[in-house]
This record gives C-alpha cells, structure tokens and sequence, in this order.
C-alpha cells in the first residue's frame, strides 16, 4: 500500500491529461454547487483548485494521505490527512457534495469508505465518483510498467477494477438506494462514472 497522495512525486504530462479529461467530464454535476468535499484530493489538491477556479466554489474540503503544507495551513480549504480506509474526520449529514475520483481502486476497504461517505452526506447530497473500469487494467499496466507513461506506483497500488454492476452492488450495500445511482462510462469505456443521491 503506497504512503504518499497522488501527486506527491512529480507527475507526467499523460498522468495530467487524463485528470484533466477526467475533470472535464464531471462539469455537468458541478454546475450551482455551493460546497464540495474530494475524497482523495491528492497532494496538490488539483481537483479542488480546478473547480473553485472554474464554478467559483468557495467552501471547499479535501482529505488524503499527504497534502502540501502551503496547502495545509492555508484556511482558505478544509484540509485533512488521514488514511481512506478509516472514519473520515466530518460530522454526520454535513456534506453536500462529495467527488471520489479514481480512490477507489486504491482503498484495502472501500465499502467503509462508501458508508462513509453515506453518512457525511445531506439527505439530497450527492457522490460522484470515477474508477478505472476492468478494460482499463491491460492498458494501464502498459503505460505503467511497460513505456513508463504514467505513475507505476499508483497503478501498482489498484486493489480491484469495478465493473457497473460491482458498483450498484457496493453502492446499494452501504446504503444508497438502487434508484439514485447513475453509472455510466467515460473515456471511451475505461472508467466508470457514478453519480448517487442520498
């Protein structure tokens, strides 16, 4: 299990790219957010940064495993360091939007993430989240290990590949009901994209 947050170690212009597509796709769910809270924010918190920059959203929260101390002692974000796996450090029903994105795949247990979650959201909150799709895996590991593309340490740290059905299922056990989860694909089907209400 790695020990550091993405980007803690430089990152490479394809690591930035798919983070920006990544990104990208989520503008339609980030329209009129008032507040947003990014499991797994990464150590320069980049996905915080874009959508404050891009939607103007000011009350905004991250945790991971390190963060930048510029970042850390800076009170213009929520910022936490904690381990995924465990209690995430925010009140019951205090959350009103939630992005995971590409955690997932990363956490020994991601259902006690996902209850988690659950719990931190309002009732009418929302998650989204994205994870590689099992038709990812070959291509990453080729971009990976073989022509060193992309960060070999993250991608050698994936726990499991989630299909849709994997995620409804995981979904639905931790408490959101089968008919607020949306999941669709993106990237021309190698991640999975998953909006839940609460």
């Amino acid at each position: 299990m790695k020990n550091h947050s993405f980007g803690e170690n430089k990152t490479s212009w394809l690591d930035n790219l798919i983070a920006y597509l990544r990104y990208r796709r989520l503008s339609a769910y980030l329209s009129g957010a008032n507040s947003l809270t990014d499991i797994g924010c990464g150590y320069n918190v980049p996905f915080l940064k874009w959508a404050e920059n891009k939607f103007k959203i000011t009350n905004l929260a991250g945790i991971d495993l390190s963060i930048n101390e510029e970042l850390s002692s800076n009170n213009h974000y929520d910022l936490k360091i904690g381990d995924l796996n465990l209690t995430l450090p925010w009140a019951d029903s205090s959350q009103e939007l939630i992005t995971s994105l590409a955690v997932l795949e990363h956490l020994v247990d991601p259902e006690h993430n996902l209850k988690e979650i659950y719990r931190l959201l309002k009732t009418g909150g929302r998650l989204i989240l994205t994870t590689p799709a099992p038709r990812a895996k070959w291509l990453l590991e080729f971009l990976a290990f073989k022509i060193g593309l992309i960060d070999s340490t993250e991608i050698r740290d994936h726990k499991k590949y989630f299909s849709q059905g994997d995620l409804k299922n995981i979904l639905r056990e931790t408490g959101f009901s089968s008919d607020k989860i949306v999941a669709r694909s993106f990237m021309g089907g190698f991640n999975n994209l998953v909006i839940c209400t609460k």
